[in-house]
């Protein structure tokens, strides 16, 4: 991989950061089919980092993710990131997404419990002139398997739109969670689409959290690499709040 390549590959990366996974459950990006209460708000956010980069400065990045329940079911959430990468300008993104994940929506199945929602997502970058843009737009679908105490299956699948491109592409994050205790999780997960070119490569992750206040603040940490020859880490430590009434 050359280096001229490197800030299209963050940028990528970045971008699924924002748009498939924007009020996901941190730190995964795989989305779940949970909401939050409604009348609570909560805020996860998060550095970025990819190490062993050339080049004096390190490709690197920061997301602010805020979401709030606006009724049973619903909720309303909101990405801002900002990267920076080797000697380029900071670049600015955003994603706007509304998540339906009703209690109805829920059942015991022969694997377990499980939960089905949907959320539609737009997607924005500032340009040169300052000026936001749409990029991207999007409607994907949520299920949750709890098959144990221990172990939560997620999947993700989904229609994104292109609008520069004109062009769409099919999306799939599937992601197993083990909580053997309850100070904490370990994930495993993957995202594939369809059109590379345009939303970025397949790619895999692996990360934790440890709760500082049970079901309240969290601390995360997880690990990226996509499957192109010559991909390097991207690591993201982060800080999730939970339940701010409102």
């Amino acid at each position: 991989m050359s280096p001229s390549s490197l800030p299209r590959l963050f940028g990528a990366l970045l971008l699924l950061f924002l748009s498939d996974t924007s009020q996901a459950g941190r730190p995964l990006t795989t989305d779940d089919a949970g909401v939050a209460k409604a009348g609570s708000c909560q805020i996860e956010s998060w550095l970025e980092h990819q190490p062993g980069s050339p080049g004096p400065r390190q490709p690197q990045g920061f997301v602010l993710a805020p979401a709030c329940g606006l009724a049973p079911g619903w909720e309303l959430g909101y990405a801002y990131g900002r990267q920076r990468q080797l000697d380029e300008p900071a670049r600015s993104q955003s994603s706007f997404g509304i998540k339906y994940a009703p209690s109805h929506w829920r059942g015991q199945g022969a694997l377990g419990e499980w939960h089905a929602g949907f959320r539609l997502s737009s997607n924005h970058e500032q340009s040169s002139s300052r000026n936001w843009q749409q990029t991207q737009y999007g409607l994907v679908s949520l299920l949750s398997l709890a098959i144990s105490p221990s172990w939560t299956l997620h999947a993700n699948l989904g229609l994104l739109r292109q609008r520069e491109a004109r062009r769409s592409a099919a999306s799939m994050n599937l992601a197993a969670v083990w909580s053997p205790r309850e100070h904490g999780f370990l994930f495993l997960e993957m995202q594939a689409n369809d059109q590379h070119p345009a939303v970025g490569p397949n790619s895999y992750a692996l990360g934790g959290r440890w709760w500082l206040q049970k079901d309240v603040l969290g601390l995360d940490l997880s690990a990226s690499r996509d499957d192109q020859a010559g991909s390097r880490v991207l690591w993201t430590l982060g800080l999730s709040w939970y339940g701010i009434k409102f």
